[in-house]
């Protein structure tokens, strides 16, 4: 087990060093590549500053190791939780879930630090299109609640950049602001969230995404709550590829009537 310096410094060559640990990679395991016995000496290496660390519970049909890391950052903690998934007659990894947010000590979620986005700054939105192309398929999916149950709060938006061929699945959820005729939210200020496969999957790979959970269902039916970027921009693929190119710091407006009721 690492000392809690060398540890947080682990996590920062980890998250900066992407020429050795590059998407579907992450913090230093491979799918596919990886497995149990590595899987464990990273979670035993970062033991000294894990909230919490699972190895072996039985998920389904899926052996399950995880790892919570809170990461502090002045007066927030940035948070990285990491779960690593086989068969469980299987060896190797064969899926990577991660998940991040950013929080104040008295766990009130903070979407625009500079720490995060500094820490996390390869897995931005931005981020992953300047390093992966453009993808297969981006998905814009909406989680919004009614103006008269909580007014004033809107709900959150998700953007999702899919890499089959790469084996990369990533997620970046949004705070909405609705005044106007428009909802409006900017990827700049996301939580990100990513599910790795092997690369090469293409394809089968929805058969594997089903299998982790429902909340890859909408995507694979059709959903009010899940559009594509011509249908809630009016843009195409590649020009919203183009346009966070040009501008990584862009906010984004799609009609209200197009999604609610």
């Amino acid at each position: 087990t690492l000392s809690p310096e060398e540890a947080y410094r682990r996590i920062d060559e980890l998250l900066s060093n992407n020429d050795n640990c590059q998407l579907p990679c992450w913090l230093g395991i491979f799918p596919r590549q990886s497995n149990l016995l590595d899987i464990q000496e990273q979670l035993m290496k970062l033991e000294s500053i894990s909230s919490d660390s699972y190895f072996g519970f039985p998920k389904e049909h899926w052996l399950e190791a995880s790892q919570t890391i809170p990461y502090p950052d002045n007066n927030i903690l940035i948070e990285i939780q990491s779960s690593y998934l086989t068969h469980k007659d299987e060896n190797n990894v064969y899926v990577i879930q991660f998940s991040t947010r950013a929080y104040t000590n008295n766990y009130d979620f903070v979407y625009d630090s500079d720490g995060y986005n500094d820490l996390l700054g390869a897995y931005t939105l931005s981020g992953v299109l300047t390093t992966f192309g453009v993808p297969d398929r981006i998905f814009i999916k909406s989680e919004l609640t009614s103006e008269d149950t909580y007014p004033g709060w809107w709900g959150f938006f998700y953007i999702n950049l899919w890499y089959p061929n790469k084996g990369i699945f990533m997620e970046y959820q949004m705070l909405v602001d609705g005044s106007g005729i428009n909802y409006r939210f900017c990827p700049k200020n996301a939580f990100i969230s990513g599910t790795l496969i092997p690369p090469g999957l293409e394809d089968n790979y929805p058969e594997t995404l089903i299998n982790l959970g429902s909340e890859y269902q909408n995507y694979f039916s059709a959903s009010p709550f899940v559009k594509t970027p011509e249908e809630a921009f009016g843009m195409t693929t590649e020009e919203f590829y183009q346009l966070f190119l040009s501008s990584p710091g862009r906010c984004l407006e799609t009609p209200k009537e197009i999604w609610w009721p």
